[in-house]
C-alpha cells in the first residue's frame, strides 16, 4: 500500500498484491478481480473518494469484505503519516470484532466480544440520529461478516443462527434480535443484540414458568446482563448456548 497527504486528506492505495493478500484472509470475501483500489480521507475519517479497478465507486464490490479492506487502507494512512485515527475506539487489529458503517465506509470502533460489538453498533447509529445507514460487524480474524443491521434497522446474523422456542430450557443464553416492527411493539426493550440468560418467573400457584403462550409467539422469560429482567417473544431471540 501507499499513502500520501492530499491538503487536509489522505489518499490511500492498494494495488493487486496487497488485495491478494488480503482475500489471503478473506477467501471468500467475493473480491475476485478487483485489481486496485484508490481512497481518500478526510481528516475526521470520512471516505469521500474511491475509485476500485480505476473507475469512481465500489461498483459490483460493494460489501462487507471491501469496508473491511477500507477499514485497512485507513489503518495503514493513518500508521504511515503518524495520523491519529479519528474513526475508531481502538486499532482495529486490537479487537476481535469490527463495527463498520457500511454506507459511509468508515470503521467505527472495534471490540473484544460480539455482545460489545452490537454495544458500539447501537452508539454508532445513535451518533447518526436513527438516519438509514447500515452497519456490519466483521468478526475475528477472518473479517467475515457476522451481523448486518441494515438501513430499516433490521438485523441479519451469519451464519444463521437457530432461534429461541417456547421450549428453550432454562439457563440458555440467548441474543435479542427484533425484526423492526417487532421492536416497535414493545414499550421497552433491552438493547439489540444483547445477551441474556432464560430464567423462570413465578407462575399461578407460585410454580415457576419460562414462558407464556400467546399472540406474537409468546413470552420466553430471560434476565438480561445489561436491562430489566423481562419476557420477549421468543421469534426475537437467537440461542448462543
Amino acid at each position: 500500500m501507499r499513502a500520501f497527504k492530499q491538503g487536509g486528506s489522505v489518499r490511500v492505495t492498494a494495488d493487486e498484491r496487497d488485495i491478494d493478500a488480503f482475500k489471503g484472509r478473506w477467501p471468500a470475501s467475493g473480491l475476485g478481480g478487483l485489481r486496485s483500489v484508490s481512497a481518500i480521507f478526510e481528516h475526521n475519517g470520512d471516505l469521500v473518494d474511491l475509485y476500485t479497478n480505476g473507475r469512481s465507486g465500489a461498483g459490483r464490490f460493494d460489501g462487507g469484505a471491501l469496508d473491511a479492506l477500507l477499514g485497512n487502507m485507513q489503518e495503514y494512512g493513518n500508521r504511515k503519516l503518524r495520523r491519529p485515527n479519528p474513526c475508531s475506539r481502538a486499532n482495529p487489529s486490537e479487537g476481535k470484532y469490527i463495527v463498520v458503517n457500511a454506507t459511509r465506509k468508515r470503521v467505527t470502533g472495534s471490540y473484544s466480544t460480539l455482545e460489545e460489538a452490537f454495544e458500539g453498533m447501537n452508539d454508532a447509529r445513535d451518533d447518526y440520529h436513527g438516519s438509514s445507514h447500515a452497519f456490519h460487524i466483521l468478526g475475528p480474524a477472518s473479517n467475515k461478516t457476522v451481523a448486518v443491521i441494515d438501513g430499516e434497522g433490521d438485523v441479519r446474523m451469519n451464519p444463521t443462527p437457530k432461534r429461541a422456542s417456547l421450549r428453550t430450557r432454562q439457563g440458555t443464553r440467548v441474543r435479542f434480535v427484533p425484526s423492526p416492527a417487532s421492536a416497535a411493539m414493545y414499550g421497552q426493550h433491552p438493547h439489540i443484540g444483547e445477551e441474556g440468560t432464560v430464567r423462570p418467573v413465578a407462575g399461578p400457584r407460585g410454580r415457576p414458568m419460562l414462558s407464556l403462550r400467546g399472540p406474537g409467539g409468546g413470552l420466553l422469560y430471560v434476565d438480561w446482563d445489561h436491562s430489566a429482567f423481562q419476557g420477549v417473544s421468543p421469534l426475537d431471540l437467537v440461542v448462543i448456548r
